[in-house]
């Protein structure tokens, strides 16, 4: 992995598809962001334990693990402070259906999207003006 500076909001980017966890990661670095891409949940759950990373911003639909599933672990585990989701597919509700009634409320963005709004949610997260996570009322 780069090097970052401390002052960079440090966000991994989780696609099973190559080119746009790719892309997504190009952009995130030309706004001034640390990015660093992952192909599957496993590889980013890999780099989750060896990396503080700020921001989660994963695709929903991906083989062996969702990004829901990630999500989960990662926001479990407390390998990060944010998510962001998204998905070009309809059935992702369902998943996050699922997802809030075990306590955990994930943003997410529709497939395809404009690059600065994916920068604008970002920023809103890493801000905190808008809440991703576990709901404090549900946890232990």
């Amino acid at each position: 992995m780069q090097t970052s500076h401390k002052s960079e909001k440090r966000v991994l980017v989780v696609d099973d598809n190559e080119v746009i966890a790719n892309t997504l990661s190009m952009v995130l670095r030309s706004a001034g962001y640390y990015a660093v891409a992952a192909y599957s949940g496993k590889q980013a759950l890999e780099l989750l334990r060896s990396d503080s990373i700020d921001l989660l911003l994963s695709d929903v639909m991906m083989p062996q693990m969702t990004g829901i599933e990630l999500a989960i672990e990662a926001t479990r585990k407390r390998h990060v402070q944010s998510v962001l989701l998204m998905s070009g597919v309809s059935a992702t509700a369902d998943l996050l259906t699922n997802a809030r009634k075990l306590g955990y409320h994930f943003e997410i963005l529709a497939k395809p999207m404009h690059p600065d709004e994916v920068i604008d949610r970002i920023r809103n997260l890493l801000s905190g003006e808008g809440a991703a996570g576990v709901d404090s009322s549900l946890s232990s």
